[in-house]
C-alpha cells in the first residue's frame, strides 16, 4: 500500500516479426487501503467507573484471502460516564495484526449504550429481632432461626455472636461466629442463634445484642433481644441422702446434718 508505487510491465509482444516492442518503463500507480467495516457493531454494558470508555464488539467484513486482521475499540466513548441508558457512544476503533496496515476501517455509527449504576451490597435477615430466651443456669436456650441473605456482595457474610450468645448453621454445633460463602454475590442460608449456658442469673438479657451480621462495603445488620422477658432461672438443688448428726448434750437445739 502507498503513492507512486513503481509498474513493471512483462509479456507485451509484437504483432508480427516485422516489429519489435519494448516493454514500458517509468510508470507508477497508487495503492490504497482496502475498506473494512465492523457488522454487526455494538456496545458492551457496564457499571458505573467514572470513566467514559466503551467496548465496542462485531465482526470485521472486508478482510480478504487469509489476512490477519483484527480491531480493538481504542479510545471509542460514551457521550457521559453517568449511568444511564440509550447513551451516545463515539467509535474510534483501531485494526491490529500483521495485515492490518493494508486496510483502512470505516468506523461504525449510530452506536448507543448502557452504563448501570453500582449496586451496593446488602445484607438482610429475617425476622428482625428475636424472641425471648429463657433458660436455666447451666442450659443453653432453645435455639431461634434467622433467615439471612445478601444480594451485590463482593465477600462473604460473616455472623458474630454477641457476649453471653451462641451461633450455628446447623442448629448443632454453636460457637462465637459463623460464615457464609457468597457465590455470585449472593447468599441465601439459616442460622441459630441461642443464649449461652454460661449466663448467670444475674446477667442482663433484655434489649441487647445477640448477633451482628457483616460484609465488606455492605451495613451491618444487628438482632436485638426484646425488652423484657429474657432470662436465665436459677438451677433447682435438692439434698439427698440426709442424715442428722447425733451430739453429746449442750442445751441447745441446733443439730448439724450431713447429705449430699
Amino acid at each position: 500500500m502507498g503513492t507512486a508505487k513503481p509498474v513493471t510491465f512483462t509479456g507485451y509482444t509484437a504483432p508480427s516479426s516485422n516489429y519489435t516492442v519494448s516493454q514500458p518503463t517509468g510508470v507508477t500507480a497508487d495503492i490504497t487501503a482496502a475498506p473494512l467495516t465492523i457488522t454487526g457493531a455494538a456496545v458492551t454494558s457496564k457499571s458505573y467507573d467514572g470513566s467514559t470508555a466503551a467496548t465496542i464488539t462485531g465482526t470485521l467484513s472486508g478482510v480478504l484471502g487469509s489476512d490477519v486482521v483484527t480491531f480493538v475499540s481504542g479510545t471509542s466513548a460514551f457521550a457521559s460516564a453517568n449511568p444511564g441508558t440509550g447513551i451516545a457512544v463515539s467509535a474510534a476503533c483501531t485494526l491490529s495484526g500483521a495485515d492490518a496496515s493494508n486496510y483502512a476501517l470505516t468506523q461504525p455509527t449510530d452506536l448507543i449504550g448502557t452504563i448501570s449504576a453500582i449496586v451496593s451490597p446488602t445484607i438482610s435477615v429475617s425476622p428482625t429481632a428475636t424472641a425471648d430466651f429463657t433458660t436455666t443456669y447451666g442450659t443453653a436456650s432453645a435455639s431461634q432461626s434467622f433467615t439471612v441473605t445478601g444480594s451485590s456482595l463482593s465477600n462473604d457474610i460473616i455472623v458474630n455472636a454477641a457476649s453471653g450468645f451462641e451461633v450455628a448453621t446447623d442448629n448443632s454445633t454453636f460457637g462465637s461466629s459463623v460464615t457464609f460463602t457468597q457465590s455470585s454475590g449472593s447468599v441465601s442460608a439459616t442460622v441459630y442463634v441461642r443464649l449461652a449456658a454460661s449466663n448467670s442469673v444475674t446477667g442482663s438479657y433484655n434489649n441487647v445484642t445477640s448477633a451482628t451480621f457483616t460484609s465488606i462495603d455492605a451495613s451491618t445488620v444487628s438482632l436485638t433481644t426484646p425488652s423484657a422477658g429474657n432470662s436465665v432461672a436459677a438451677k433447682a438443688l435438692t439434698i439427698t441422702g440426709i442424715t442428722a448428726v447425733s451430739k453429746v448434750y449442750d442445751g441447745l437445739l441446733s443439730v448439724a446434718f450431713n447429705g449430699t
